[in-house]
């Protein structure tokens, strides 16, 4: 798409903004997806997108984004247009704006900022949100970390089916079929058990994405969010177990004990959950549920199943030794 700055200034006064004299134009656009992000004089930043957020997807986006500023997480504040709304049709193409928040991320500030610190700080927060919004005006889209529920990117399975079915491939072409179909039944014991009990378990919208790229930093500390995108409902401990995942770290498996390192994974991992349990009370379904959740987060979360495949190729027989250990 061809954006010139006076389509740029058409576009945002619809939302009541005037541009000055900086505009810096980020296309991340693919083929005839098309993502344009536009940021006005540091103040503001338009997007013009060709995908389907549409009215009421970019409204509820609207409200999560103020419920993290009401606990004082910095989340961007979404204008509407002169007609009440937040999305202006441009040709074929969708436009909001929301206000730019001039702080550098996580990921940009690299090993100057203390990460260990930073991590407590957005796990004590999921904690304390999910305790504050669980059940209310929740999102019809799940989250990107759902499973059994499909969320707006999957295509007829959940992301971490997808990830273990990779896994599952690897393991069969290096001549482990056995192992393999062990797996598989896990994994489907393991989702007939949440799949019974999962309309049950408490959830809240969440941003769904917190990683360094999207994790505000001010005076060295974790200050707000950005990018929204993956935004959606989520059950608890869900979100809780895939945000707690500690990927593997590659160094440590090779030179430890098979059975010390995954002590230590899980102690690692048991250290970051206990930052979200001391502001989340458990009820009676979601500490049954919970080692479920987690142990489909151990064998498929997209990381680790990268970790596991290159793993097969480093040491086969340690990473063997490993699964076998998550699936006991």
């Amino acid at each position: 798409m061809d954006i010139s700055r006076e389509k740029i200034s058409e576009i945002a006064s619809e939302f009541g903004v005037e541009i000055g004299s900086e505009i810096n134009i980020f296309d991340t656009s693919r083929e005839d997806d098309i993502r344009i992000n536009a940021i006005i004089d540091k103040k503001h930043v338009l997007r013009i997108w060709s995908s389907s957020f549409g009215e009421k997807r970019i409204a509820a986006i609207a409200r999560l984004c103020e419920r993290y500023n009401s606990i004082g997480v910095i989340a961007p504040h979404y204008r509407k247009t002169k007609n009440g709304k937040y999305t202006y049709g441009y040709g074929r193409y969708t436009c909001n704006l929301s206000d730019y928040i001039d702080l550098p991320t996580e990921y940009e500030l690299g090993e100057t900022v203390d990460h260990e610190s930073i991590k407590k700080d957005v796990l004590a927060m999921t904690g304390k949100f999910a305790s504050m919004f669980s059940e209310i005006d929740l999102m019809p889209e799940k989250s990107m970390w759902s499973i059994i529920d499909l969320a707006p990117l999957d295509v007829g399975i959940d992301e971490k089916q997808e990830n273990l079915d990779m896994l599952i491939s690897e393991l069969k072409e290096t001549g482990e079929d056995r192992l393999a179909e062990e797996i598989s039944d896990f994994n489907e014991s393991i989702r007939a058990r949440i799949k019974s009990v999962m309309r049950s378990l408490p959830r809240c919208v969440i941003q769904g994405d917190m990683n360094g790229t999207n994790i505000l930093i001010k005076n060295g500390s974790f200050a707000g969010l950005i990018d929204f995108n993956m935004s959606g409902t989520e059950v608890n401990i869900n979100n809780f177990c895939c945000e707690t995942n500690s990927e593997i770290n590659t160094d440590e498996f090779i030179s430890m004990p098979t059975v010390d390192f995954y002590n230590k994974w899980r102690a690692e991992q048991d250290n970051n959950l206990s930052q979200i349990l001391g502001f989340y009370s458990l009820n009676k379904d979601e500490t049954s549920a919970i080692d479920d959740y987690r142990k489909i987060c151990l064998i498929s979360q997209y990381p680790n199943v990268l970790s596991y495949i290159f793993l097969l190729k480093k040491d086969k027989k340690k990473t063997i030794e490993l699964l076998k250990l998550i699936i006991r």
